[in-house]
């Protein structure tokens, strides 16, 4: 590779260059191609050489204005300073990496599931594999692309070995004697064999399409009102965890964050101390709020 490189091709060598270091899965992967793609494809530069900073520049003030979310902008931008780092590090450009910023977004509250919500939702469930679905993620804390590429030989009693999580980084985590009963319970029915423990009716890994909708029908007829995702039970998990007294160190490999200060994030609203505290300081505030 050379600066005569098309983009195309150097987008290639750098989810190879990704895949050889174990930082892609293929959900990753998906997401570098579609970003990078998206992006060569709205600049006007056809090789390496072509590139420069005013172009990056111009298109990551575009992403603003397609009513992306901070997040969501974020995380192209990111990908594209990668993509940048690796051309660099292989002296392929002059473009410094650090020149393109990558902003500061805010950080919200995880949404989660009361324990209310999440019984309900399992009642609600249409079947047994759904069931035991969302079971399976209240319990662990998986993300849905773990789940989905789940395997039989990952599940061991009630360990679940993921081989390749986020940034292909490898992680065990758990799930409870009810939840390994539903499972039990599921592949009793099937009527398929299949090496992958959630399945559709050919023995195929269900689709994340399918995880979200189903998900978000079942919310609905429990009568949750809030929006509810895959993401949402595994934010349920470590609202679970820490409720019940786990430390924060406990929940951040189980949850398999890199950084604990993602997992801190959990912690605004499973504070007890901090509630009662509150509460013996504001212990009149029923009387003032009355008042008003």
């Amino acid at each position: 590779m050379d600066k005569s490189t098309t983009l195309e091709r150097a987008l290639f060598y750098f989810v190879k260059h990704k895949e050889a270091h174990g930082k892609a899965t293929n959900t990753t992967k998906a997401t570098y191609i579609c970003i990078l793609e998206d992006f060569i494809k709205s600049i006007k530069a056809d090789t390496v050489s072509d590139l420069d900073i005013l172009m990056i520049d111009n298109f990551i003030d575009t992403l603003s204005l397609k009513n992306y979310k901070p997040k969501t902008i974020k995380n192209k931008i990111v990908v594209i300073r990668s993509f940048i780092k690796f051309l660099y590090a292989k002296n392929l450009i002059d473009i410094r990496p650090e020149a393109i910023e990558i902003p500061r977004t805010v950080e919200v509250e995880a949404n989660f599931l009361d324990e209310e919500e999440q019984c309900a939702l399992i009642k609600s469930a249409r079947n047994l594999r759904d069931k035991a679905l969302i079971m399976t993620i209240l319990s662990s804390g998986l993300r849905a692309s773990e789940i989905l590429n789940l395997k039989e030989d990952d599940l061991y009693r009630r360990s679940l070995i993921v081989s390749r999580g986020k940034g292909g980084k490898p992680r065990v985590t758990f799930i409870d004697p009810l939840t390994e009963k539903s499972i039990r319970e599921y592949h009793h029915k099937r009527e398929i064999d299949s090496v992958f423990v959630f399945t559709n009716s050919f023995g195929k890994p269900l689709s994340r399409q399918y995880l979200s909708r189903m998900i978000s029908e079942t919310a609905l007829r429990a009568g949750i009102k809030k929006r509810v995702s895959a993401h949402t039970l595994r934010h349920s998990f470590a609202t679970n965890m820490l409720r019940k007294g786990a430390r924060i160190e406990d929940v951040q490999p189980l949850m398999g964050h890199s950084n604990i200060s993602t997992t801190r994030l959990y912690m605004h609203f499973t504070n007890e101390y901090l509630r009662e505290r509150y509460d013996m300081f504001n212990k009149d505030i029923d009387k003032t709020l009355a008042v008003c």
